[in-house]
């Protein structure tokens, strides 16, 4: 009979515990059993909206006609691959306005339900199934662009390869089973589970954006503890526009909660929560930043009991740029940098928070 402190000890327990297992689980692992799963959704676009104070709607908003921004991005997503001739072109038939990207950046959300995408895009409802532009049925995944109108309003980009990747991770060994519908705008190459080719196409069709043109996969992998990443590779064939949507899962094949539920994918090394337009919050409880992208002229504001902040700027490749002291609820900046996408830090009594902005002249 085991003594009394000794069974209060091990009803006092965390949770956590439950769920480690015997093959080295990774950093993040120590989290309640409720905050892992089966299954994870890896569809592109849903509930993985940034919450701005002001939150654009994620149509064709991105060019000078289409004057409302689109600043939507997928917190869960992120560009991998982005080919040499990805630039600023001349304008056709519009001038494109939004932010290009690059690797390491959240994609944007192109809305379908949503004019005028709506009368050229299929998409996947809520119930897994394939519908044609115009339906009303609810959405089950969203398309992915590294334009915020899908295509920039330019030529084709028929060089290069673009591709988006998704990661997820396992608190301990499993065989999962990779199931994905995709279509891409123009046309997807190839599929990746981690460094293993699940799907290649080698054709040149055009247009892969109809129900009839639908890619679907089922792989199923033995993975090890730790994080594992969904590449989507895609290009452009026709016309310039740019853009691909997936419905996806993977999930356990023995029903095993091996998968880490993540409300950002912070064990896998993505920055959360980019700029997303005009004074946005870098934490619920945080700083404002805005606008987020500017000619280098822009605002920090600090919530109350945040005292003295360090405001530091750091490039893509982690070079610091800029950095100011502040006692100021809100400080004017003026950076004169070159154009492109930069990291914020503010660090205060608060933490460090981090905001995405871009220099655009």
């Amino acid at each position: 009979m085991k003594p009394i402190a000794a069974v209060l000890l091990s009803l006092l327990a965390p949770v956590w515990l439950q769920a480690q297992s015997d093959d080295n689980p990774p950093a993040g692992c120590e989290r309640p059993v409720a905050q892992l799963t089966s299954q994870l959704n890896l569809s592109t676009g849903i509930n993985h909206f940034t919450q701005p104070e002001t939150l654009y709607g994620c149509g064709y908003g991105g060019n000078s006609f289409y004057t409302t921004p689109n600043n939507n991005y997928d917190q869960f997503w992120k560009i991998s691959t982005l080919p040499p001739d990805y630039t600023t072109r001349s304008a056709i038939p519009f001038t494109y306005t939004g932010a290009f990207l690059q690797t390491g950046d959240h994609p944007f959300i192109v809305c379908v339900n949503n004019n005028p995408l709506q009368g050229w895009l299929a998409y996947f409802g809520a119930d897994q199934q394939c519908y044609n532009p115009n339906s009303t049925n609810a959405a089950g995944a969203q398309w992915l662009s590294v334009y915020s109108d899908a295509g920039g309003q330019s030529p084709d980009i028929t060089s290069g390869t673009f591709s988006l990747q998704r990661c997820f991770s396992l608190c301990s060994s499993d065989s999962v089973t990779l199931s994905l519908s995709g279509m891409a705008d123009d046309l997807i190459t190839a599929v990746y589970l981690d460094q293993t080719q699940v799907f290649n196409n080698s054709s040149s069709i055009c247009c892969q954006f109809s129900c009839d043109k639908v890619i679907s996969i089922s792989h199923v992998a033995s993975l090890s503890a730790g994080p594992h990443q969904l590449r989507v590779d895609f290009k452009d064939t026709n016309y310039g526009h740019l853009g691909m949507i997936v419905m996806a899962s993977i999930s356990s094949t023995s029903n095993k909660n091996s998968l880490i539920k993540a409300s950002e994918d912070e064990l896998c090394g993505f920055i959360t929560r980019p700029a997303t337009g005009i004074r946005t919050s870098t934490k619920e409880k945080g700083s404002q930043v805005w606008p987020s992208l500017s000619s280098g002229s822009f605002r920090v504001e600090v919530p109350a009991g945040a005292g003295g902040s360090l405001l530091r700027c750091f490039s893509t490749t982690g070079q610091l740029v800029w950095q100011q002291e502040t006692n100021q609820a809100v400080t004017p900046v003026q950076l004169d940098v070159a154009d492109g996408q930069y990291l914020l830090h503010i660090t205060n009594n608060l933490g460090t928070q981090t905001q995405r902005i871009t220099i655009r002249k």
